[in-house]
């Protein structure tokens, strides 16, 4: 029985010993890992799409709720919504009661070992629209019509949203303050948050996409001026 065991522990103690000295990095792919360079697997849901309606810009979540996402429902991450206008709700003031209780919600994720995606969101441009994300004072729609419909997803075809959406991305149009103040906006929550242990990373895809260009993706702000790239990296 005890050369069994021997055996046994030998075999293991060679799999850790070749993990450990033959990793090599991705350049492929890049993936988030652990201190010995093991990728990290997470799964996990959204919180919370009632933060978007919510005058605070938070929902209702406690401490409480990310304990049983964790131990009752066996996930290990989250991605929690953040606000433009949560976080600059004034023009160039920025709401600093609202990035504490982003922070004090990010201590709760800690506590209940959820790591963290800080997701910048924003649905139909701005909650003027019945959505959520720029704040009303960047909303540009050119006295456009706007009438709600259901499902919410119609609402981008909405004159005063494709209005406000076009007159966020082209500056010709005379609003390039307007991408500044929302990279400021940006900065200014990474400025914030991005130190605290619970947070892996920044999601930037906001959605906010011409209606002529419906598959822009990018890992940073992008516009239909390709030159016009964000990345924020920690």
């Amino acid at each position: 029985m005890n050369w069994i065991i021997l055996i046994i522990a030998i075999i293991l103690l060679s799999v850790i010993v070749i993990n450990r000295f033959t990793y090599r990095e991705d350049v492929i792919s890049r993936f988030v890992t652990d201190d010995d360079g093991r990728r990290l697997i997470f799964h996990g849901i959204n919180v919370i799409s009632a933060a978007k309606s919510d005058p605070l810009r938070v929902g209702g979540t406690t401490k409480e709720d990310f304990l049983h996402i964790s131990k009752q429902w066996g996930f290990n991450a989250v991605r929690l919504l953040i606000f433009w206008d949560g976080i600059e709700p004034q023009k160039d003031q920025y709401d600093q009661e609202y990035l504490a209780r982003v922070r004090q919600r990010l201590d709760w994720c800690q506590e209940a070992g959820l790591a963290v995606i800080l997701d910048m969101h924003q649905d139909l441009y701005s909650i003027q629209f019945g959505g959520d994300g720029a704040p009303e004072w960047a909303v540009r729609d050119d006295g456009q019509s706007f009438t709600y419909q259901t499902p919410w997803e119609l609402n981008y075809l909405q004159p005063a949203v494709r209005a406000s959406i076009d007159n966020f991305w082209i500056k010709e149009k005379g609003y390039p303050e307007l991408q500044d103040h929302f990279i400021n906006a940006l900065c200014a929550a990474v400025e914030a948050l991005a130190d605290h242990p619970a947070v892996i990373g920044h999601c930037l895809e906001i959605a906010i996409r011409r209606r002529d260009e419906p598959d822009v993706h990018a890992d940073g702000l992008v516009g239909p001026d390709r030159s016009d790239l964000v990345f924020l990296d920690e």
